[in-house]
């Protein structure tokens, strides 16, 4: 994930961390990529939109459109979704709380 620090107004403010960039990959236990999601606006102009990359057959050199994605929706897949156990005895309070207040402050979807 890439981000900056930059001023802010009013109830966002002073500053705020804005999310420049991300790449989540999720690897198997042999280091072998299953899929990603990724939004790089300033590497690749024609791929400037958040999207999702699943390394299989054809779906390999597609870029599939998605919205865009925390990090709070990719821990929660992970430990819902592909039993991966959490660090966190209370990993889901942790994730609500951070996500809503994410989706408060984000500028965009």
């Amino acid at each position: 994930m890439h981000y900056k620090v930059v001023e802010a107004q009013g109830q966002l403010g002073p500053w705020r961390v804005s999310t420049a960039a991300y790449i989540y990959a999720i690897q198997d236990k042999q280091g072998h990529e299953l899929f990603a999601y990724h939004w790089h606006p300033t590497s690749t102009p024609q791929y400037d939109y958040p999207h999702l990359h699943v390394h299989s057959g054809i779906l390999a050199k597609i870029h599939l459109p998605t919205r865009r994605i925390s990090l709070e929706e990719i821990l929660r897949l992970l430990i819902t979704q592909l039993n991966v156990k959490p660090l966190k005895k209370e990993w889901e309070k942790a994730l609500r709380e951070t996500q809503e207040t994410h989706q408060k402050f984000r500028t965009w979807d």
